[in-house]
C-alpha cells in the first residue's frame, strides 16, 4: 500500500485496490440510499455524496464502502441535488466546496450526528476509469471525515456552539467515529512556513477547522443559527419582493456587495504614501475619525514618529453590514490579484463598537498554487509590535522604530514574515477560501503536490482518440540522448496534461493566451509549455511555445507583462520536448538557438503590430 502513495500503479490488482475495488473476502455492510439526512442510529455511518456519479461509478463506490474495515452495520448514503446544495450555501459555491460541507455538517449535527463522511470530485476521480487522476493526487480512494463537537454557548447563550473539524482519510481508514478532535488539537502550535506543508498536514494529517463562512471573524459556530440563515431570514422579514428564490437573491446581493466594497476600498488605497488599515465594520465618518485617532495614538505610544502616524489611514467597511469571513476572503483574493506575488499582509480592525480602541487584527497571506492560505489573528497594538519587531530587519543605518516596521510590513515589499508561527487558536483562525473544496485545486497545469515538478502539456484540439492520446503521451516518455543531463533516467518524465474543451482547434492567439496564463500564474517563472495538435497524432511531434523577452524595446516597459514581446513556437520530436523545455527553464539558450525554424508570434497589443503586416493567430 505504501508504494501507491508515490509511484504510478502498474499491476491490475494494485490498481483495483487503489481505485476502491472491494475485497470480496470481507464481510460487507448494509447500504441504504436515502432522500435526506436521517436521524442517527446505532452502528450506522452517514456518507454524503457531493459529486455526480455515473451508475457504474456509484456501484463501484458502494461496493468499496461496504467492504471497508468499518464496524459492520448500516451505511446510509445521501446524494443531495445541486439545487439542494445551493439552497444550503451561496449559489456561486462549487457543489463540493467547503461552505457546502459546512452547511451539510450543521444539518447533520442538528439531527444528532457526531461524524459524517463526504465524497467529492476527488473521490470520483479516484474510482473512475474515465477521469484522469491529476499529477500529485493519491490514487487511493479517499473521503473527507467531518467531526462534530457540540458544547454549551458561552455567557449563558441559548444556542449551542459546535466545533467542526474536517480531515481527508483513505477508504481503509473509514470508521464510525474517528478521533478527529485529538488529531486536530495535536496540530495547534505547529509551525507552517509554506503552502505545501499546510495542505498536506491540515487537509490530510491533523484536519482543518471549519468556520461559518457567513459570520464575522472570531465568532463561534452556532448549531441552530448560521449566518446564511440569518441573512435569508432578514431578507424575508424585510418583505423584499425578488420574483426569485431567496437563496438566489442572497447570492446576487453578495456579488453586488463585493463589487461596491472593493471599488470603495481601492479609492482609499491609491492615496500616495498612506498605510491602509481596513475596518471590517461599517462606521459613520465621525466614528471612523475617532477610531483612526485612537489607533494613531496607540501606535505613537509604541514609538512611531509623527510621519509614520500621519500615514495611517483607517478605511471604513463600505457596506451597511459587517464583513463576513466570505467577504474577507474575497478581499484577500482581490488584493492578491491587485498586487500580485508581492502581497502578503494587511492590518484590520473589527468590532469597534464593543472593543477597546487599541485592539488590532492582522492577516498574513501565503500565496500558493494550491490555494491562498490566510491566517487572521487579533491582538493589541502593543503585542503586535512586540511580535513582529524581531522579525523585520531595519534598513541599513535606520533604527528599528515602528515606522520602518510599518513600511516593510504593509507596503508589500516582502513575501513572508520569517519565524512567524501559523497557529489556530482562540485568537487566530486559519481560513482556506470557502469556495474551495477540501482538496488541492491548483490550475490544471500545476501538480497537486508542490514537491512534484512537471511541465505543462496542453492539448490544442478536442478531436483525440484514446489510441492517439496514448501514442503521443508514450512518445513524450521516449528517451532523448541528453535526458540524463536533466532527469532521473530510471523514472518517468513528469507532465501535467490539460485537455482542450472547445470544438474548434486552438489558434496561435489561443496559444499566446495559454502562455500569458501560465506566465502570470507562476509569478513570471514558467515561460513555456508543450502543445499537442492534430499533426502530433500523425508524426509524434509536438509544439514547444515560449514567452519571448525583449529588454531593448522601451515601449514594452509600461505595458502589462512588461518586456514580453510575444511568443516563439516550434515543432519538435516528442522525445525532445522535455530537453528543450529544460534548457529554456535554465535560461542557458534561447529557443531559436536550440532548434531551427522557430517562429515568432507578436503579442496582440504590441505597439508595432499592424493589421496589414503581421499575421493573425
Amino acid at each position: 500500500m505504501a508504494n501507491l502513495r508515490h509511484h504510478p500503479v502498474t499491476s491490475t490488482s494494485n490498481t483495483e485496490k487503489s481505485r476502491g475495488a472491494p475485497n470480496q473476502a470481507q464481510e460487507t455492510s448494509e447500504i441504504q440510499h436515502v432522500d435526506s439526512i436521517p436521524e442517527p442510529e446505532d452502528a450506522c455511518t452517514l456518507i454524503v455524496v457531493l459529486t455526480t456519479l455515473s451508475n457504474a461509478e456509484a456501484a463501484k463506490f458502494s461496493a468499496a464502502i461496504s467492504a471497508t474495515k468499518a464496524p459492520k452495520g448500516k451505511i446510509k448514503i445521501w446524494t443531495p441535488s445541486k439545487a439542494t446544495s445551493r439552497a444550503l450555501s451561496c449559489i456561486r459555491d462549487a457543489h463540493d466546496s467547503q461552505s457546502v460541507v459546512y452547511a451539510v455538517a450543521i444539518t447533520a449535527a442538528r439531527l444528532g450526528w457526531k461524524t459524517c463522511f463526504i465524497a467529492d470530485c476527488l473521490t470520483r476521480r479516484q474510482i473512475s476509469i474515465d477521469h484522469r487522476i491529476r499529477l500529485g493526487e493519491s490514487q487511493i480512494m479517499s473521503l473527507t471525515a467531518v467531526g462534530l463537537f457540540t458544547q454549551p454557548a458561552h455567557l449563558g447563550g441559548k444556542d449551542t456552539c459546535v466545533d467542526i473539524v474536517a480531515r481527508r482519510i483513505e477508504i481503509d481508514d473509514l470508521v464510525s467515529n474517528p478521533n478527529l478532535r485529538l488529531m486536530y488539537q495535536s496540530s495547534i502550535g505547529t509551525k507552517y512556513s509554506s503552502g505545501a506543508p499546510f495542505h498536506r498536514q491540515h487537509l490530510s494529517c491533523h484536519g482543518l477547522a471549519l468556520h461559518d463562512p457567513d459570520k464575522a471573524l472570531f465568532t463561534k459556530n452556532m448549531l441552530h443559527s448560521t449566518g446564511r440563515e440569518n441573512k435569508l431570514s432578514a431578507i424575508s422579514e424585510a418583505g423584499v419582493s425578488w420574483h426569485l428564490p431567496p437563496e438566489l437573491g442572497d447570492s446576487i446581493l453578495v456579488e453586488v456587495d463585493l463589487s461596491e466594497c472593493f471599488q470603495n476600498f481601492h479609492v482609499h488605497e491609491e492615496k500616495q504614501d498612506s498605510i491602509p488599515i481596513y475596518s471590517l465594520c461599517p462606521m459613520s465618518s465621525e466614528l471612523r475619525l475617532a477610531s483612526e485617532n485612537s489607533i494613531r495614538a496607540a501606535f505613537k505610544k509604541e514609538g512611531v514618529d509623527d510621519h509614520g502616524v500621519d500615514r495611517i489611514s483607517l478605511i471604513s467597511w463600505p457596506l451597511s453590514r459587517a464583513a463576513t469571513r466570505r467577504d474577507v476572503l474575497n478581499l484577500v483574493e482581490n488584493l492578491v490579484e491587485r498586487y500580485g506575488s508581492a502581497f502578503s499582509d494587511f492590518l484590520f480592525t473589527y468590532d469597534v463598537f464593543n472593543s477597546p480602541q487599541d485592539l488590532i487584527g492582522y492577516c498574513r497571506v501565503h500565496q500558493s498554487p494550491l490555494g491562498n492560505i490566510a491566517l487572521f489573528q487579533r491582538s493589541t497594538i502593543s503585542c503586535f509590535y512586540q511580535e513582529i519587531q524581531p522579525n523585520i530587519e531595519p534598513d541599513a543605518g535606520r533604527p528599528p522604530i515602528y515606522d520602518s516596521i510599518l513600511d516593510n510590513f504593509l507596503n508589500k515589499r516582502h513575501t513572508f514574515l520569517p519565524g512567524v508561527e501559523w497557529r489556530e487558536g482562540e485568537n487566530s483562525e486559519f481560513l482556506y477560501h470557502t469556495d474551495s473544496p477540501l482538496y488541492a485545486t491548483p490550475p490544471p497545469w500545476i501538480p497537486c503536490d508542490l514537491l512534484v515538478h512537471a511541465w505543462p502539456v496542453f492539448y490544442l484540439t478536442k478531436h483525440v482518440s484514446c489510441q492517439g492520446q496514448q501514442a503521443v503521451e508514450k512518445a513524450l516518455q521516449d528517451r532523448h540522448d541528453r535526458d540524463a543531463e536533466y532527469f532521473n533516467v530510471d523514472g518517468e518524465k513528469a507532465y501535467c496534461y490539460v485537455p482542450w474543451k472547445r470544438d474548434v482547434d486552438a489558434t496561435l492567439h489561443d496559444m499566446w493566451n495559454i502562455c500569458v496564463e501560465i506566465y502570470t500564474c507562476s509569478g513570471e517563472c514558467t515561460t513555456q509549455f508543450i502543445g499537442i495538435d492534430r499533426q502530433s497524432f500523425e508524426d509524434k511531434s509536438v509544439m514547444v511555445c515560449n514567452i519571448e523577452i525583449d529588454l531593448e524595446d522601451e515601449r514594452l516597459s509600461t505595458m502589462p507583462m512588461a518586456k514580453t514581446s510575444g511568443m516563439l513556437y516550434v515543432r519538435v520530436e516528442a522525445k525532445s520536448a522535455l530537453f528543450v523545455c529544460a534548457e529554456l527553464d535554465l535560461q542557458t539558450m534561447e529557443l531559436n538557438e536550440l532548434v531551427e525554424d522557430a517562429k515568432f508570434f507578436p503579442r496582440p497589443d504590441h505597439p508595432s503590430r499592424s493589421e496589414a503586416s503581421l499575421p493573425r493567430g
